[in-house]
């Protein structure tokens, strides 16, 4: 869907009084990407600078703790809002962990009539499946592109593959490989963990009886020897290994810690 698409969207519920109140948008890179929720948000509020519109504070710059889901987001979604209709929380998802995930489960499943929250995130396969199956899911393509990928961003996909599923004694190859891509400037470290974790939801959508969404392929042998527990796991090996690079932490080290971490899974 493209901008303009996601807005009409998300209009027409309002129109027609029937809002989700559990909603996220994929394909979210920049503060741009959240104009058509922006929008909603103000069509909804009268503006974004609204004590009913909660956008979660976060003492580590790439993390919101258990603790601040907890606090600024199930306990908050308990008070009724300030005199609005609604209250609006507007989530970077890719700042939760899988922890800060769990810990909002119960209050996207059985949401208060009047909060609606959006989880803005790069890519939908960084969330649990337990929280993706309690949201609208509004995939953004970004207009000019549609759904295409780059030949570096596909070959991202595809060394991230072999390294996860063929299992090397330390990935220490293939995180080179990755680093020469960086170094090329043929793709981003953001850009590669988000193919990773495409590569992933394919493999658990599939299992699952469906389809590969993202990147289609033909599977590799060594797939089938992998368990779904191991997947789910090097869903948060990925999402460290993001975070760790987020706060300058050395990059080969973060990756090659990373393939590790799936291997053990």
């Amino acid at each position: 869907m493209t901008h303009k698409e996601i807005a009409e969207y998300l209009f027409d519920m309002a129109d027609e009084n029937k809002i989700a109140h559990s909603i996220i948008i994929e394909g979210v890179y920049e503060e741009e990407d959240k104009k058509p929720a922006m929008d909603f948000v103000r069509r909804l509020m009268g503006s974004v600078d609204n004590l009913d519109v909660i956008i979660p504070m976060h003492e580590k710059p790439h993390l919101i703790s258990v603790d601040e889901v907890r606090v600024q987001i199930v306990d908050n979604a308990l008070m009724k809002p300030y005199g609005n209709p609604y209250k609006i929380y507007l989530i970077e998802g890719n700042l939760l962990n899988e922890q800060g995930q769990n810990s909002l489960l119960k209050t996207l499943e059985e949401p208060p009539s009047y909060a609606i929250f959006f989880i803005f995130v790069r890519s939908a396969a960084a969330l649990l499946s337990t929280v993706r199956s309690r949201c609208l899911l509004l995939s953004l393509t970004h207009e000019g592109t549609g759904s295409a990928y780059t030949e570096a961003q596909l070959r991202a996909a595809d060394i991230g593959r072999r390294a996860f599923f063929a299992l090397p004694s330390d990935g220490a190859g293939f995180t080179k490989e990755l680093q020469t891509l960086v170094k090329n400037e043929a793709v981003t470290y953001p850009e590669i963990f988000d193919m990773l974790r495409k590569v992933i939801a394919d493999e658990l959508s599939v299992r699952e009886g469906g389809r590969a969404k993202y990147i289609p392929t033909e599977r590799d042998a060594h797939i089938s020897k992998v368990s779904k527990k191991a997947l789910i796991g090097a869903v948060s090996a990925i999402n460290e290994a993001e975070r760790q690079i987020g706060i300058s932490v050395n990059a080969e080290l973060a990756i090659r810690e990373m393939f590790l971490k799936m291997r053990a899974g």
